[in-house]
Formats: C-alpha cells, structure tokens, sequence
C-alpha cells in the first residue's frame, strides 16, 4: 500500500509474481517503483468536460492545486531510495505541464506556459468576479503564451428582422431557409479544415435556433455540431492553440504554429464550399469578405433557488442539471468569425461562420 498526499483514497496495488517476482504484494522500492509510476501520471489532471451552458470538470485552480500536492509528494517519493529516485526521473515536471494544459504537441517555435506562468496566472486572477473574464487577456504573461483550445461550437449564422404574421410560427422565415440550404456545403467546409478534431459532428444539421444580442439584433444560426446533451459528447481535448496579436486579440492556430485562418488553410476548404454549391444546383455561390477575432467570456452568476426559464414554463418543478448547480461559473473562449457574401436569390447578403472554443484551462467557479 502506498499512500500519498495527491491519491484520494489510498493507491493499494496488487501486483502478480510474474511482475514481482517475489510473491503476491510484494512491496520491494523496484515494484514499488511501478506503483509510484502510476501514482505519477500527471495526465489525470488534465481537464475533461465539457464547456456548454453549464461547465464541468475541474477549475483551473483545482488544476494548479493538483499539480502543485503531486509534485511536492513527487519530490518526497524521490527522496526514500535510489530505486524509487531512478524510477520517478522520468517525471519531468514542465513537460508533464504541458501534457496537463493540453499543449505538449506544440511547435518547438511556439512559446507555451510553464510551471512558473500557470501558477502565477491562476493565483492572480483567480478570485476576479464571474463577470470578469477578460481581465486575464490583458495579463503581458498570458499574452506571451499560447493555449490550448477545445472547440465548442461552429455556427453558421445572419441576421432576421422576419415576425411570424400570427402566433409563433417561424415555419416561413427566409433567412432559416437560407441557412438550411448553406449549411451542407459549410459543414463540408469545416471537415476539411478541421480533418482531424474529434468533435460530435451533427449529422442532419437540425440544430438551429435565433438569438438576440445587446444591441437589440436578432440572428438566426444553425450549428454544425451535434447537441452536447445527446451521446456525442465532447471530452475537453484541445484541438487547436491561441495565442495573442500585439493588440491583444487571439488568433487560432495548429499544433504545428500555422494559422487556422491562413492561405494554405482555407484554399482547400474553400474549393470543397465551392464545389458543394454547385452540386446542389442552388444558384448560391459565397464570397469571403472579411474575418474578426476576439475574446469572449461566458458567464453566470451564483444561482438562488429560482429554477432556469425553461423549468419554470414548463412547471419542472425538480429541476434540470443547471437548476441543481447552485455555483457560478465563468469560461474563458477564443472566437474566429468568417464573414462570407452570399451571392444568389437570398433574403440577406451576409453570413457568418463562428469558431468558437473554451481556452483551457480557464474554468472558474
């Protein structure tokens, strides 16, 4: 039995006499050796959830407390014996850093965070209200390093001024219409530009919705991802990087350092788009007219006893699993918007594709 400050509850490991050599349990510091060596495998730390309406996994001070009681305990194990010190020297603590923040496959060319910059970020920004986020975008120190980020929604996108004549029926709306038409070819799109990212990928493209935004505009969009509450859930893996321009704003990029947004990118993302309008006969062709890139923070204050709108029109008087979560929370996101012009018979000239994606590790409650 090995017990340590960092496993909760106590490591015990059987290990059999073909391993061991010496009978069943034997505790020898060379078999020991292979306990501590899982008991060391810092991967466990790394943040998993989701990042949808309502977070989940661990916050990234639980991260940084983690990593922080795994390596004093790390020192302390290396300290009994020469074995146990040979079989822990693997554990190379700012590499296991970067596997943690999901940066490991990073350019040898791009500048990642290290023990020092994590630490520090955390402790200093931790104890912000909910509502602001974005105050560590402005941190020089978060601004020298790039992070991972976990993709969380593509949305196609444009604005409706379209009211249904009587009651609620949105079942004539031009610009959903429109959408339902494009969304094919942009989901063709977003595969070739994204060919390797393990996302829930919808498969009918029946998740649409309308939103309205502060300056009173009403949008509808529909998403290229499945829904988050079906079986295709997302497992918090970062699938690109973020990193700061000079004045601040992210930019995404690979693993390999080349920008998501660049040339040799969208080329040939741009030829399957193009080459799915045509197949569909529709008379629509897009043009790429302009792109933005921001921060966004998502947000929710401490909740009361009050149920969620959705619960308190239908009468769900249990309550769904963010009626239940009684804790603010607040993310930190990157968002890519690609602004494209629709050429064709359409009811607006404008869409908008959003690639948007929680910052990990930057969860907070």
């Amino acid at each position: 039995v090995v017990c340590l400050a960092s496993t909760r509850p106590l490591l015990v490991c059987s290990v059999p006499p073909s391993v061991s050599r010496g009978g069943f349990l034997s505790l020898g510091p060379e078999v020991s050796g292979l306990v501590l060596d899982a008991a060391f495998n810092l991967k466990v730390a790394r943040w998993r959830g989701d990042a949808h309406d309502l977070p989940r996994g661990h916050t990234c001070l639980e991260l940084a407390l983690m990593l922080a009681s795994t390596f004093n305990d790390l020192r302390s194990a290396s300290a009994v014996c020469k074995a146990w010190r040979a079989g822990l020297f693997h554990v190379h603590f700012t590499g296991a850093m970067r596997v943690v923040l999901q940066v490991a496959e990073a350019h040898e060319d791009v500048r990642v965070p290290g023990p020092h910059e994590y630490f520090k970020l955390c402790l200093r920004h931790y104890a912000r209200p909910m509502d602001d986020g974005l105050a560590i975008t402005h941190d020089p120190m978060f601004r020298r390093c790039a992070w991972g980020v976990s993709i969380d929604e593509l949305q196609l996108s444009a604005p409706t001024g379209w009211r249904p004549a009587h009651g609620n029926d949105w079942t004539g709306e031009p610009v959903g219409g429109m959408l339902r038409k494009l969304a094919p070819a942009f989901y063709a799109f977003a595969r070739e530009l994204f060919p390797d990212a393990r996302l829930p990928w919808s498969q009918n493209l029946d998740r649409d919705g309308m939103s309205t935004h502060g300056d009173g505009v009403r949008t509808r969009w529909t998403s290229l991802l499945d829904d988050r509450c079906g079986s295709a859930r997302f497992d918090g893996d970062a699938h690109l990087l973020a990193r700061c321009e000079p004045n601040g704003t992210p930019r995404l990029f690979t693993f390999a350092g080349e920008q998501l947004t660049s040339d040799a990118h969208l080329e040939p993302a741009f030829r399957v788009l193009e080459s799915r309008l045509a197949a569909k006969s529709s008379g629509l062709r897009v043009i790429l007219t302009g792109m933005r890139h921001g921060w966004s923070c998502s947000y929710r204050p401490q909740r009361g006893q009050a149920l969620c709108e959705f619960c308190a029109e239908y009468g769900l008087g249990g309550g769904c699993r963010q009626c239940k979560e009684k804790r603010g929370w607040s993310t930190l996101k990157a968002q890519e918007t690609l602004k494209f012009q629709v050429v064709g018979d359409v009811p607006v000239p404008h869409v908008e594709l959003c690639i948007s994606g929680m910052c990990v590790p930057w969860f907070r409650t």
